[in-house]
């Protein structure tokens, strides 16, 4: 924990730094809009735009991974049944000779 805060101390300063020493203004375009700030700002945003479509571009795969992980542990809590009952039968002595195959 003590890691990750000095961590973040350490980007936080860094770009207080990078914005510091990035202070000239720029003009962008962009279709039919003009923004106008410090290169700082904008390289900024620009990283975080970024940021947010990647995260958003993951969100299938996340669901996708979720999905067979619930699909799976249900799978798993029928063959640990199926177990149960397999070791139960063992021990009463009524197991069927050829048990059907899954």
């Amino acid at each position: 924990m003590f890691l990750f805060l000095i961590l973040g101390l350490l980007i936080g300063a860094l770009t207080v730094i990078f914005a510091l020493q990035n202070m000239i203004s720029v003009s962008l375009n962009f279709l039919v809009w003009q923004i106008e700030g410090s290169l700082a700002l904008i390289l900024i945003l620009a990283l975080i735009a970024g940021f947010l479509v990647s995260v958003l571009l993951s969100i299938p795969e996340i669901v996708k991974t979720r999905t067979e992980f619930a699909q799976l542990k249900k799978r798993n809590k029928q063959l640990e049944d199926e177990n149960a009952n397999f070791h139960k039968a063992l021990i009463d002595g009524t197991l069927i000779q050829n048990p059907p195959l899954i």
